[in-house]
C-alpha cells in the first residue's frame, strides 16, 4: 500500500529580551512515525514570558498547545482522531546562593479528543533544588 501527500514542516522562534523581561514565541510542525503504520503530524504553538523580579528571583509563565493528526490513507488512520494537548505553567525561581537555586512550579495540562468527546486534565507541582557548582576533574 502506498500513499502520497505533500505536508509542509517548519519551525519558527521569536525572542525579545528587555531589561528585566524575556518573551519567547515558538511555532512548529513536525512529522514523525507513529509506530502504528502511519505518520503523525504535530503542530505546536508556545510562548514563554520570564521576568526578573529581583536580582535573585525570577517569575516565568509558559503556555503551549499541540495538535496531533494522523497522515496516511483513511483505512489506516481511521482509528486516530485529532488530539489536542495544552498546558500552562508558572514557575518561581530563587537563586539563594552563588551555586544554589530553588525552583517551584505548578502545571495544569489537558488533553482533548473532540471526536470521542474525551477530556482529561492533570495538576502537578514541582520543587527542584539545584546545585551548579564548579566542575571537578581528576587527571592521572
Amino acid at each position: 500500500m502506498t500513499d502520497h501527500e505533500r505536508v509542509w514542516v517548519f519551525g519558527a522562534r521569536l525572542k525579545k529580551v528587555f531589561e528585566q523581561t524575556t518573551v519567547l514565541v515558538e511555532a512548529s510542525r513536525e512529522i514523525n512515525p507513529s509506530g502504528f503504520g502511519f505518520l503523525l503530524q504535530t503542530d505546536r504553538l508556545g510562548a514563554t514570558v520570564s521576568h526578573n523580579l529581583t536580582e535573585t528571583v525570577t517569575l516565568a509563565l509558559e503556555a503551549s498547545t499541540y495538535l496531533a493528526n494522523a497522515i496516511g490513507s483513511p483505512a489506516v488512520t481511521a482509528n486516530f482522531a485529532e488530539t489536542q494537548f495544552s498546558s500552562i505553567s508558572p514557575t518561581l525561581s530563587w537563586k539563594f546562593a552563588q551555586w544554589w537555586s530553588l525552583d517551584m512550579s505548578y502545571r495544569y495540562a489537558e488533553r482533548t479528543v473532540h471526536a470521542y468527546d474525551q477530556f482529561n486534565f492533570a495538576n502537578s507541582t514541582f520543587v527542584m533544588l539545584t546545585y551548579s557548582g564548579s566542575k571537578w576533574s581528576v587527571s592521572r
